[in-house]
């Protein structure tokens, strides 16, 4: 059974708001959405920008809403060096500064990158690695072979059962995630 992620289209209005998500009446309406929860210290979360833009570039134009959502304890603000990041990685995709992991803990993030991917009813069809790039901390392949994440959306916007729903992610730990342990 797939899992239920329960968030009303009204409360996600409320929340993207709250964390100064720039949204239009188009991508309340989009059917999937996707969240990537990055870091802008993860050399794995800097490595992967290129096939964030190219998924976004893709995606986006079929429906698919994609999200940035950076895991920060709160303690200090984060947003200079979210938009310094983004600046830096050419990334245009809306983030979300995600205060006292807030979001983090409500997906049970654990890793950066990490990814969700969400119906419009609020499923989640798909969680974990974006692509087979890396199989372990440090190592990765020179060439991918699986496309997880994009295969995923494929098989969704096809109305088709998610062939792999899970695939273990590899990158930097998240804060909150290791405190839980």
């Amino acid at each position: 059974m797939q899992k239920r992620f329960s968030i009303q289209s009204t409360l996600v209005i409320a929340l993207l708001m709250l964390f100064n998500f720039l949204f239009s009446q188009e991508n309340i309406n989009k059917q999937l959405t996707v969240y990537f929860f990055i870091a802008t210290s993860c050399p794995i979360s800097q490595q992967y920008t290129k096939e964030i833009i190219r998924l976004q570039d893709i995606y986006g134009k079929k429906g698919v809403m994609i999200n940035l959502v950076f895991p920060n304890d709160g303690k200090k603000s984060i947003k200079k060096k979210i938009k310094e990041f983004n600046t830096t990685y050419g990334l245009t995709t809306p983030f979300i500064d995600d205060k006292q992991f807030k979001l983090t803990k409500q997906f049970n993030a654990t890793v950066t990158p990490e990814v969700f991917l969400l119906s419009s009813s609020g499923d989640i069809l798909y969680h974990g690695a974006i692509d087979d790039w890396y199989y372990q901390l440090g190592k990765n392949r020179i060439n991918i072979t699986e496309h997880y994440l994009e295969d995923a959306m494929l098989e969704a916007l096809q109305e088709k059962a998610i062939t792999k729903p899970y695939a273990e992610p590899i990158g930097c730990f998240i804060e909150a995630a290791q405190k839980k342990r």
